[in-house]
């Protein structure tokens, strides 16, 4: 029997295992479907955080309806995939094949962000995935995504001209874990990647300052500021901007920094 040092949760409530219990619970740890790299973090209290959440016995296990909840979501992600490769199979989609887990990774972060009272929530993404998250996450009508594969559409037909993997929605609905309703945004992407912080972060700044702004006029305010961000960049004014919009000066100086 070894006494276990404080630094490792492996224990639990226990202080001395045997070491062949140790080896074991190290092994089921840091030796399955899971990879860890923290040993890297300064902070102490950061490496005791991670090691608490992840090998604490039995705090990887999930009851059988969450289970259950888990394959149903990575069903659809996959299926999803699958369709548009077999349906399309010439189209550039940028899909998310590999990770597949992104998607009840995300919906788990809003069912249990919506059970603490969070209401509504904005996100940004780069190409990779967003088709499986407009359908999945935000639940964009598939009918409108499969439309943008239609060969014969024209630019005039959709409004914007843009291409299908750099389209954004809204979306309200309620959330059937926590039985409250929610606002989803996933944000389009603007035509310089660069700026997709810049965006975001006025959109939730909008969120805080403008709360009675519809998402129609938010829409036109933060692309303005996003081009008001790439003309001080590129010509070196950022000080005429921040005063120009002291109220977004944060969001302007953070995605700089």
């Amino acid at each position: 029997v070894f006494k276990l040092p404080s630094s490792t949760r492996i224990g639990g409530v226990e202080k001395e295992l045997p070491l062949k219990e140790i080896r074991q619970r190290l092994q089921d740890v840091y030796c399955r479907n899971i990879g860890l790299e923290f040993m890297f973090l300064q902070q102490k209290n950061q490496c005791d955080w991670i090691r608490e959440r992840f090998e604490t016995p039995g705090i990887m296990s999930l009851e059988k309806e969450d289970k259950r909840t888990l394959m149903a979501r990575m069903i659809r992600s996959t299926r999803f995939e699958e369709f548009l490769a077999r349906k399309y199979p010439s189209e550039k989609r940028f899909g998310l094949e590999g990770c597949e887990v992104l998607i009840p990774a995300l919906k788990q972060i809003i069912d249990k962000s919506s059970e603490l009272g969070v209401d509504s929530f904005i996100m940004g993404m780069p190409h990779r995935g967003r088709l499986n998250v407009l359908a999945n996450v935000a639940r964009k009508p598939l009918d409108q995504i499969f439309a943008q594969f239609d060969s014969a559409l024209e630019e005039s037909d959709e409004g914007s001209g843009d291409v299908k993997y750099h389209l954004g929605t809204y979306q309200e609905r309620l959330n059937s874990t926590s039985n409250k309703f929610v606002s989803i945004s996933l944000c389009a992407n603007p035509s310089h990647l660069e700026g997709m912080i810049c965006l975001l972060l006025n959109f939730i700044r909008r969120i805080f300052y403008y709360p009675f702004l519809s998402l129609s006029l938010s829409l036109p305010l933060s692309f303005f500021l996003l081009l008001s961000l790439s003309l001080s960049f590129y010509t070196s004014i950022l000080p005429l901007s921040l005063f120009l919009f002291p109220s977004f000066s944060f969001s302007l100086s953070l995605s700089l920094s």
